[in-house]
């Protein structure tokens, strides 16, 4: 009876997702949560598989092309961040995965100020997103359109970005 009225209670509560204000980022922050949303014309995803089908990645590419170009050098501005079920062909053959794990409604508003997203990072600028990522030690995207049920799938991803000196 009481699983019954807690998850009435539970789906019964909105389910607002929002992303952390800068002045609330951790200065030492070593996990860092991205919300991915197609909706925006500036993130792309595609998916892609080898190895007879065994590693699967999807990479979420991030651009910048829609802030002037005088705020920083566009090609150094874009990233990317690849997620797979193993991190390279010795993982696969060990058959060690990459880290998942499901996430609720309930997680996502526990941890806002732990979760970026697309309006954040273009709140905050490139050169502050890039900085944030290369930084922390553990990227995980929680992709909207990966879900289980109510649960949303947190995959471990690997940034990648252009870097010239």
């Amino acid at each position: 009876m009481i699983k019954y009225i807690f998850l009435i209670l539970f789906s019964l509560t909105s389910t607002y997702v929002s992303s952390q204000k800068l002045e609330t980022l951790p200065k030492d922050e070593k996990t860092v949560y991205i919300y991915f949303s197609s909706n925006d014309n500036h993130t792309r995803k595609t998916k892609t598989s080898s190895a007879k089908g065994k590693m699967k990645q999807t990479m979420y590419y991030y651009s910048f092309s829609n802030i002037p170009e005088t705020d920083c050098n566009r090609r150094q501005s874009d990233f990317w961040i690849t997620t797979s079920n193993y991190k390279n062909f010795d993982a696969m053959f060990a058959n060690k995965k990459m880290p998942t794990f499901e996430v609720n409604e309930q997680f996502l508003q526990e941890n806002k100020n732990s979760i970026i997203d697309r309006a954040y990072m273009d709140r905050v600028g490139p050169k502050k997103t890039l900085e944030l990522l290369r930084k922390s030690q553990h990227i995980f995207i929680i992709d909207e359109n990966e879900k289980l049920g109510n649960r949303y799938i947190a995959n471990q991803g690997i940034v990648g970005f252009i870097y010239e000196e």
